[in-house]
């Protein structure tokens, strides 16, 4: 992944025009000074970012992390090994690095499933801090069938499979508020 981040680092760089000493003086006004030649160092590969550095950097390019650590010119079916067990289809990986939905145990193929207790964990701890009352029905279901809708949206899930989602959770609500009052 060190070899990924180089590469999207240089070209996100490029792409905005900035020298070496220009993302210098962005980095530097974030209060996480690099020096260019440290910078340039990078770029050849003979130094590491930290997840400091990271942070700085995609602050500083004005993309997320994601954009820095995942590779950025692959094919929506290529895979991408993220640890040396765990190879996915990019387009899994960009949706789950993007905090969209769980990471697949195996190969997403064209789509995968998602069961709404794994949709609902990842949405509620995959961001705690915006995650207030997570516990509360109403959370939950608003977050499995948010997924669900994108997951439509994104062809996969089935329209039936959606309806069949939210009539569970009217029935949740149903046994929440005690029934037809």
């Amino acid at each position: 992944m060190g070899g990924q981040v180089v590469r999207n680092v240089e070209q996100l760089r490029e792409a905005r025009g900035l020298s070496f000493r220009g993302l210098a003086e962005r980095l530097a006004a974030l209060g996480r000074p690099i020096l260019p030649s440290v910078l340039h160092a990078l770029s050849k590969g003979d130094r590491r970012v930290d997840a400091d550095d990271l942070m700085a950097l995609a602050v500083a390019l004005k993309v997320p992390p994601s954009a820095i650590l995942l590779p950025r010119d692959v094919a929506r079916d290529d895979m991408i090994v993220l640890t040396p067990t765990t190879r996915q289809r990019a387009w899994a990986v960009w949706e789950w690095a993007d905090g969209r939905t769980p990471l697949p145990d195996e190969d997403a193929g064209d789509g995968f499933d998602i069961p709404a207790a794994a949709a609902v964990d990842f949405l509620t701890n995959g961001r705690p801090a915006i995650a207030a009352n997570r516990d509360h029905p109403a959370i939950r279901a608003n977050e499995v069938l948010k997924t669900r809708a994108l997951m439509f949206l994104l062809g996969r899930e089935s329209k039936d499979r959606v309806r069949r989602q939210l009539q569970r959770v009217i029935l949740e609500f149903e046994e929440l508020l005690g029934g037809d009052e």
